[in-house]
């Protein structure tokens, strides 16, 4: 199965798409609104432009909030108050010859029924304060981590510098110690061989989303370097423009990112999903780091 990731345009005319910000759109694009071409180019800019990014997440925040609020009818007094207006202007239950008295029914009498109302909505915005406040309702995100910039950085070097290149930092990425990072990435408990016999972790960095986090693990022997990168399934990784390829790998299904050298292998294990990008086209190599982060996140899960 073959997909065009927002074939609307090739990646030399991304710098077309969107040259304004695109907060209009963003509701419709958290509904699902949208077309998939109109939907895929939102991605495209969400990925490079922070103003409408900060707005899509409170759009979604948002929304997410909403659904902890209860329901609630208005307060009992409200009613009370209600039909006492109502009966100064001669419209009680039973009786319809009295004309109303619109001239009365103004003033303070108007605000004294709104009260109730406001002072409910003064309950919902402190609700909502406070589950801004509070880090657990921050804890989920589909936070989206492009890497289409990374993979055309390395695409741009001759190739007996695209190693080095793989072995950068994206945008977004810090360098960490190296347990803090294979915390982060569930590898904890996982073998300290790597996920190829010669090959050592060494370079290690996280990109800090909101309440969750991206790790790239860099992994060298001499001159060979790959590099995956590992996030819980809520978070998004965005390719551009790039064609997505479906395929298996010795049972596991994984998406092959079309790049202009080696392999870039989009695949899922236990909760998170990771991408391997590396120079080497050897499929019993990708296989085989495939198959490590596979089956150390399904025995962390």
């Amino acid at each position: 199965m073959t997909y065009a990731i927002s074939g609307i345009q090739s990646i030399r005319g991304n710098s077309q798409v969107f040259r304004k910000h695109i907060t209009d759109l963003l509701s419709a694009y958290h509904e699902g609104l949208l077309t998939y071409e109109e939907s895929s180019r939102v991605d495209r800019h969400l990925a490079t432009c922070r103003a409408c990014s900060r707005a899509f997440e409170e759009i979604r925040l948002g929304l997410s909030l909403s659904q902890y609020l209860p329901i609630s009818g208005p307060p009992a007094s409200m009613w009370d108050e209600i039909s006492a207006d109502l009966e100064s202007t001669g419209i009680t239950r039973g009786r319809t010859d009295a004309p109303p008295r619109y001239a009365n029914y103004g003033g303070r009498r108007r605000i004294h029924v709104l009260r109730p109302v406001l002072a409910v909505a003064l309950v919902i915005l402190a609700a909502l304060a406070a589950l801004w406040l509070y880090p657990g309702f921050r804890s989920g995100s589909d936070a989206p981590v492009s890497l289409d910039a990374y993979l055309g950085a390395i695409e741009s070097k001759p190739s007996e510098q695209r190693g080095a290149a793989i072995s950068d930092s994206p945008a977004g990425f810090a360098a960490v110690d190296k347990q803090q990072a294979l915390s982060a990435a569930l590898l904890a408990h996982a073998s300290d061989s790597g996920p190829l016999p010669g090959y050592r972790l060494t370079t290690q960095r996280i990109a800090r989303l909101a309440g969750t986090r991206s790790v790239q693990l860099v992994y060298r022997r001499d001159g060979d370097v790959f590099s995956v990168f590992v996030a819980p399934e809520a978070v998004r990784y965005l390719f551009g423009d790039r064609l997505i390829q479906e395929t298996a790998l010795r049972g596991t299904v994984v998406r092959r990112v079309n790049s202009l050298f080696g392999s870039t292998v989009w695949f899922g294990a236990g909760g998170v999903h990771c991408v391997l990008v590396t120079q080497s086209m050897d499929p019993g190599m990708i296989e085989e780091i495939v198959d490590y982060f596979v089956s150390a996140h399904h025995s962390a899960g």
